[in-house]
Parts: structure tokens; sequence; C-alpha cells
């Protein structure tokens, strides 16, 4: 079976200052999926493994009960074009799967964008 991926949103997030607490995320951002707008609010953590990542919880704007999470891991792929991080979204029981790459923009802000996509089993 062959997988099939269609892009539903896209996103980006920038660094926060967090004045030095852990409970506050280092990242802030938003994202759109399927035309509803979510934030993110992300942590960077190192799994038992030694791989880094980024722990995202999502919540409807103004809103703090959280109702999705992902977590996007550190790739080594050399390719330039290839996404910095990527890994597992859910939100609200549904699956999706969330690539990210580090831009800069031109006044020099340096922030990520994230494309979001839906993944179902192909025959």
């Amino acid at each position: 079976m062959s997988k099939k991926y269609e892009k539903v949103g896209k996103g980006s997030f920038f660094h926060e200052d967090n004045q030095g607490n852990e409970k506050r995320p280092s990242f802030k951002g938003k994202v759109e999926i399927s035309g509803r707008g979510f934030e993110m609010a992300l942590w960077p953590r190192v799994g038992k493994g030694g791989h880094r990542y980024l722990s995202c919880v999502l919540t409807l704007p103004g809103q703090r009960d959280q109702i999705g999470d992902a977590a996007f891991f550190e790739r080594n792929n050399p390719n330039p074009k290839a996404p910095k991080l990527s890994g597992p979204m859910e939100i609200q029981g549904v699956k999706f799967d969330g690539s990210v790459w580090q831009q800069k923009a031109e006044n020099g802000t340096e922030y990520f964008s994230l494309k979001v996509e839906h993944v179902t089993e192909g025959e």
C-alpha cells in the first residue's frame, strides 16, 4: 500500500523570549488547517535517544485548552530545500503530518514555516 499526501494547511512560528522560564514556550505561531485557525506554542526537547525535537501544543485562538499536539523532529537531510523538522500532528483525533523549514524574512527575522498534510493509505 502507498500513502497519499494532501496539503491541508500552513503556518509559521517565531522565537519567543521565555525569560528563562521553561514552562513558557520558546516559539509561538499560527496555523490554518482546512480553513480553521489555530495557535501554536512550542518547546525544544531532547528525547531519550538524544534526538532533538519541538513539542507543540495547539489551541483555538484566544483559548487556553489544548485541542491538539505535535512533535517535530530534527532531520539530518543534507538537501537545503528539505524540511529541517518533521513529525506527527493530531487535532481532535484527526492525524496529520507536519514539515518545518527554517526561513529568513527580508528584514532578517528568522522564523519557521509549516506545511500540514493529511495522510491516507492508498491502494
